[in-house]
């Protein structure tokens, strides 16, 4: 589907669900927050919906709280048959326990806007552009096909989306687009220091008694180069910590010259299981993540894990044994 294509459907269409991915990251949540802000521009009728609630540290960018929290058990404010759903930053298949209430058999139509890389391709129509440093400045250039004048909180949000996700502009993917945008968002009012401080320095004590936990559990393989950690229910219970709060721990052994590779597995509160994966120098972990049914890039990727951890582990150590040159 091209630009002009999705803008053509947006305006020959009036109710629009949008939603994200289970514990939804900067990217996502700028992501629903600039496209409600667009919608609603346009005079529709726009709701967010997630099912996950929002990390506390992103709330910067949802002041009026528009976003809804819908728990499992929760009934739906809307209709879905009378609504075009939105998946943005992810695929439908990972959006929570809601995919089995939002998806093409109960939505008028169901479009993707996403800048993750599909290794086998993908059944949904939308907008795909891998090279993106985010699905943030893929959305930018839907702003700017509908002539949309820059407004809070749609400028912050997108700057936010975009600094999450290029890691302040360092990530392979951030392009000199990347910084072009960037630059028209803070002449137009994004606050670069003020979305920092939101995004990184506001921290829960909870949280970094979490990362203490964590990083115990530490193993380093392959001469330093990679490290593996595990963060259980019990961990989450003990240090006080929300679940979302434990999005960047992966992110932590990078920070060391040896490290190369970052894998992190983590349980969440209902005892569901994912792992997390990092890596530099451009070693690929999304042909890892996509043999288990995930998705991401190839230096950032994840999956949920469905048999014994050991197992996953095992195979995971055996993937990234050639980059070394030994077992």
């Amino acid at each position: 589907m091209t630009l002009n294509e999705l803008g053509d459907l947006i305006l020959n269409k009036d109710n629009f669900i949008i939603t994200a991915h289970e514990a939804p990251d900067g990217d996502a949540i700028g992501s629903e927050i600039v496209l409600q802000s667009i919608l609603q521009y346009l005079h529709k009728n726009a709701i967010i919906i997630n099912s996950d609630p929002t990390d506390h540290k992103y709330g910067f960018m949802d002041p009026k709280g528009i976003i809804n929290h819908i728990r499992k058990d929760d009934p739906l404010p809307i209709k879905p048959e009378d609504y075009t759903l939105f998946v943005v930053d992810t695929e439908p298949g990972n959006i929570g326990h809601l995919g089995s209430r939002l998806n093409k058999d109960t939505v008028r139509d169901l479009l993707v806007i996403d800048h993750h890389d599909y290794k086998n391709g993908t059944p949904f129509q939308g907008i795909f552009i891998s090279e993106a440093s985010s699905t943030c400045e893929i959305l930018y250039k839907l702003l700017k096909h509908f002539a949309i004048p820059f407004f809070n909180p749609l400028t912050e949000a997108m700057f936010a989306g975009i600094v999450y996700d290029t890691g302040s502009f360092i990530y392979p993917k951030t392009s000199a687009e990347t910084f072009e945008i960037a630059h028209q968002l803070v002449l137009n009012g994004a606050r670069p220091n003020f979305v920092y401080s939101e995004l990184y320095e506001s921290k829960s004590t909870e949280s970094l008694k979490l990362r203490t936990l964590v990083g115990a559990t530490m193993e380093l393989h392959y001469s330093d180069h990679l490290a593996y950690q595990y963060m259980s229910k019990k961990m989450l219970v003990e240090s006080g910590a929300r679940y979302e709060e434990s999005q960047e721990i992966v992110n932590i052994p990078l920070q060391c010259n040896a490290v190369r590779i970052s894998v992190f597995v983590k349980e969440n509160n209902e005892g569901v299981t994912r792992c997390s994966i990092r890596t530099k120098n451009e070693i690929d972990c999304l042909t890892l993540a996509s043999r288990f049914g995930g998705g991401g890039h190839p230096t950032a990727a994840g999956f949920k894990i469905t048999q014994a951890i050991d197992e996953v582990k095992k195979e995971i150590l055996d993937f990234f044994a050639p980059y070394f040159n030994k077992k």
